[in-house]
């Protein structure tokens, strides 16, 4: 569109030549001139892509609930990790004299908030379990050392989780402690290593047992 500016000047005087018919031009012309205006060219904006969560729903995927919840627990990232739990689901604790007990989706994520307080998840590895779940994939965090712990010689040294995840949330976790590839001994085991390892060094049976007690958990 072709665009007129205007300037306020000093009153018209008389002595000023009126406006004629040929000072003006005809408003075809102008309309012509207007059509030839060449517009600013505006840069289609890029579609947006579509975000990851709606690209790829986890929820459908087992295997990808399982890895959040891996990923939430390396970040501490409790609020995530509770989203994945079921609310009506079921999950192993050790409590404090040392018991696995089954609790609900608020007490265990408590126990995990507590644990994480002074432990990191820094290692991740997948095994097969080789006992009450034969051949279902179980996780094992830092070794086995997380969120297992040992507290007597009767004790695997070692503890796994094992998922149950149904409708894209995690209904279950057990412990599991029969692994196909890892090798996983009992306290007293490791205990009796320790022990014999002293004796061999040449110290008494007395202090082979007290230094084998403080050194095997």
């Amino acid at each position: 569109m072709t665009t007129h500016s205007f300037r306020t000047t000093a009153p018209v005087k008389e002595q000023q030549k009126p406006l004629t018919k040929i000072s003006l031009k005809p408003l075809t012309e102008l309309l012509t001139k207007a059509k030839t205006v060449e517009e600013p060219t505006i840069d289609k904006e890029p579609e947006p892509k579509p975000s990851l969560a709606k690209a790829f729903d986890i929820t459908k995927n087992p295997q990808k609930v399982i890895e959040a919840f891996t990923n939430a627990l390396i970040a501490k990232d409790l609020k995530a990790l509770s989203n994945l739990l079921d609310n009506d689901g079921a999950f192993i604790v050790i409590n404090k004299t040392f018991e696995t007990v089954a609790v609900m989706k608020g007490q265990y994520v408590n126990w995990l908030r507590f644990k994480l307080q002074t432990e990191s998840v820094i290692s991740v590895d997948m095994d097969t379990c080789a006992g009450c779940s034969l051949g279902k994939t179980v996780v094992i965090y830092n070794d086995g050392k997380f969120p297992w712990k040992v507290n007597n010689i009767e004790n695997a040294l070692k503890g796994g989780l094992d998922f149950i995840v149904k409708n894209g949330k995690i209904t279950q976790i057990k412990f599991c402690y029969k692994f196909k590839n890892t090798i996983n001994k009992h306290g007293y085991e490791k205990r009796y290593e320790i022990y014999k390892s002293y004796i061999d060094k040449g110290y008494t049976k007395a202090e082979a047992d007290r230094l084998s007690e403080e050194e095997w958990r």
